[in-house]
């Protein structure tokens, strides 16, 4: 959510540890779902699995590197304990600075520092930049009434329908979302569609999830796809094509906005019986929409299903030419028949 989260818990007056609790089961369905992805894929391209390499590699890293994760750790433990974000940030910079000498390929310097900080002061400056654009929108929207009208309109247009009003909300918030940061699309979000969630009694946490959720959905989805042409010019693939597959690996992110509007136990609202049927349900869900999206369940069987029948038919194929050979070797051996032998007996 990067700095959304934040901007999201003062809107709506929640600590920070709220807003990623309850991000933390629709961030755990998504990763079950590019799990099963990755699955029956590599079950249809017959994959082998590695078993070695890639925990060598990690097993690796983390004996030589494992150490820089501490500031991560840190910033996390940080904000669990209350700390306000400015005031966690700075804490984490401290033990950053702590821990770099460590390792001598770590160790910071002034230069080094300084370069730090220039190239961390141009990394936020389009932020910067979309954010105070936003600003600038949102107030002329309060200002001029505009606001309160989308909201209105898309109330009465959805009629008291619960799923209309889903559904006009997530292409509101897709429209507006084109080609915006994270945090500006929210912003704007927030100000223009949220109100029309909100006035129909949903809880708040959930109405801005939604609209979060769909608003930067544009960054995998065609015409604008911004995130997929990044994929496609690092891996040399078509633009086009490689935003199809990221739709079809993200579907998720279409899905599960629409599951938590109606089960809000997906964002930890409710009680723990409620929060433990919503998320199994939505498990189930996820998993059946994405063996539907690959067509691994149903032509083919699941990936072990599908390797399991074809090594069956290769055996049956062999078996079945191994049967003909014998026949044909018994035909050859019988002795010929001779002529009128079938008449006279």
């Amino acid at each position: 959510m990067g700095a959304a989260a934040f901007l999201m818990a003062e809107i709506i007056g929640v600590p920070y540890a709220a807003i990623a609790l309850a991000a933390l089961i629709p961030g755990l369905l998504y990763v079950l779902a590019l799990m099963i992805a990755v699955w029956l894929e590599a079950g249809r391209l017959n994959l082998a699995r590695d078993t070695s390499a890639g925990l060598h590699l990690l097993k690796d890293v983390l004996i030589r590197r494992g150490y820089l994760l501490l500031p991560l750790l840190g910033l996390i433990g940080f904000l669990a304990m209350g700390c306000t974000p400015a005031r966690a940030a700075v804490m984490r910079m401290v033990v950053a600075l702590v821990i770099s000498p460590w390792r001598a390929e770590t160790r910071v310097g002034l230069v080094a520092l300084a370069l730090v900080c220039r190239d961390t002061l141009m990394a936020t400056l389009p932020i910067v930049v979309a954010v105070a654009a936003a600003g600038v929108v949102i107030g002329v929207l309060n200002l001029t009434g505009l606001a309160l009208m989308l909201s209105g309109l898309i109330v009465d247009v959805a009629g008291g329908s619960l799923f209309g009003l889903l559904a006009l909300t997530a292409l509101v918030s897709f429209f507006l979302g084109m080609g915006l940061p994270t945090s500006a699309a929210y912003l704007l979000l927030a100000v223009l569609v949220a109100p029309a969630l909100t006035r129909m009694g949903m809880e708040p946490i959930v109405a801005h999830m939604f609209i979060f959720y769909y608003g930067l959905v544009s960054a995998i989805t065609p015409p604008v796809a911004l995130a997929a042409c990044a994929a496609a010019s690092i891996s040399g693939g078509d633009a086009n094509k490689t935003a199809v597959e990221a739709v079809r690996l993200g579907f998720v992110k279409l899905l599960v906005p629409f599951l938590f509007a109606t089960m809000p136990g997906l964002l930890m609202v409710g009680t723990a019986t409620e929060i433990t049927l919503s998320a199994a349900m939505a498990a189930v869900g996820v998993g059946g929409f994405d063996a539907l999206a690959f067509g691994g369940w149903w032509l083919y069987g699941d990936a072990v299903g599908g390797r399991a029948a074809g090594a069956g038919r290769r055996l049956g194929a062999g078996h079945l030419a191994q049967s003909g050979h014998g026949q044909r070797t018994a035909d050859h051996r019988r002795p010929p028949c001779r002529a009128g032998a079938g008449r006279r007996a």
